[in-house]
């Protein structure tokens, strides 16, 4: 009898510190990981600050028969130089490439710029409906918080933004968990499965907050994220899900995608229950970087006739010179422009008054 709760004993404290030996293997696992994820968003904020990035469609697939508001190819090109940001995208049809104009938008110097094809162009302070922010989506994608990024280094309050994104499913982009943050604040949601799993023939940790957040972490490749599935506040339903291929180190410590694949599922906001959690559309993405920005691409004199609402300095003026950089604030410009127009709308009703007197007193003499 003592001989065999001996054995229970040596049984049960075998199993509690193999149990207590793989938390501390789990817990080490992810301190890792934190500290990778940290090193990358690190070399992104002050190594990476030059770079030309070309993100492309490359295929649209339609999953179902179901019509779900097909995508329509596109390429965003992104722009990096220190405090300066760019992003210039243009519709592309996938099939014949035909291309559209372009849409532009620059920050610097905590100012916004955003200029449209139809001739109009406004200075502004970034908010949250500045499409500006989600054309960064392949970096967010990769779970780098290229957002907080940008917004350090134009002192613009990346917190408050997203707490402003939150309201409004169009700019949910502000809310995606992103690393090492959301893992160091969620520690305890996320759970590390006890095996690695293959992404790209490259064995990966799986991290998992249950029906919110799974993501395959690359050690081999400096903690990049390979694979990540996303959940809408839904129970059970799933968002979209990301796979990034042909990882290349762009930068000492940073790994980012040639291809980028994105899987969309039914969106339960308009899409009936009975379709959530279906696959609907896979999109396929085609990369290009370079280290290289020039200063050329910062400085944009909008075309001669174009609108320029600037609500920074409450003026609005036409582009009659080619030379005007709106960022400089031809306030002086602007100014003579309105007073111009202001002036002549006032000879105009004065004129009209004038003319409709004189026609008044024809008509009194005319009757008499």
């Amino acid at each position: 009898m003592l001989s065999y709760m001996r054995f229970v004993c040596l049984l049960l404290v075998t199993v509690f510190c193999g149990l207590a030996s793989l938390n501390v293997w789990s817990q080490d696992q992810i301190d890792a990981i934190v500290d990778g994820l940290a090193k990358a968003k690190h070399v992104l904020q002050h190594d990476m600050v030059e770079f030309k990035c070309v993100y492309r469609t490359e295929k649209i697939e339609m999953l179902t028969d179901i019509k779900d508001g097909q995508r329509v190819g596109a390429e965003w090109m992104l722009f990096r130089k220190g405090n300066m940001w760019k992003t210039s995208s243009r519709r592309l049809d996938t099939e014949t490439r035909q291309d559209t104009l372009p849409t532009l938008f620059i920050l610097k110097n905590g100012l916004a710029l955003e200029y449209y094809p139809n001739g109009l162009c406004g200075i502004s302070h970034p908010t949250v409906g500045f499409e500006f922010w989600g054309h960064w989506r392949f970096f967010i994608r990769t779970g780098v918080d290229i957002l907080g990024v940008i917004a350090t280094t134009n002192d613009i309050d990346i917190v408050d933004l997203r707490e402003k994104g939150t309201f409004d499913s169009a700019y949910r982009f502000f809310t995606v968990p992103l690393f090492p943050e959301c893992l160091e604040k969620n520690r305890s949601l996320y759970k590390l499965h006890d095996t690695m799993d293959v992404v790209d023939g490259s064995p990966c940790y799986v991290l998992e907050w249950d029906k919110h957040d799974k993501v395959w972490i690359d050690p081999k490749f400096g903690y990049a994220i390979r694979k990540r599935i996303q959940w809408f506040s839904h129970d059970g339903v799933r968002e979209h899900k990301v796979v990034n291929h042909d990882l290349e180190e762009v930068i000492a410590g940073l790994w980012l995608p040639k291809s980028q694949v994105v899987t969309f599922y039914a969106d339960p906001s308009y899409q009936p229950k009975q379709l959530w959690d279906q696959a609907m559309q896979q999109v396929t993405y085609k990369v290009e970087f370079s280290l290289v920005a020039e200063d050329a691409e910062f400085d944009f004199h909008p075309p001669i006739g174009t609108r320029v609402i600037d609500t920074v300095r409450d003026v609005t003026y036409t582009i009659w010179d080619p030379s005007v950089d709106p960022f400089a604030g031809p306030i002086e410009q602007g100014l003579k422009v309105n007073r111009y127009v202001m002036f002549r709308a006032i000879c105009i009703i004065i004129g009209s008054i004038l003319i409709f007197i004189a026609v008044w007193r024809m008509l009194r003499r005319m009757e008499g």
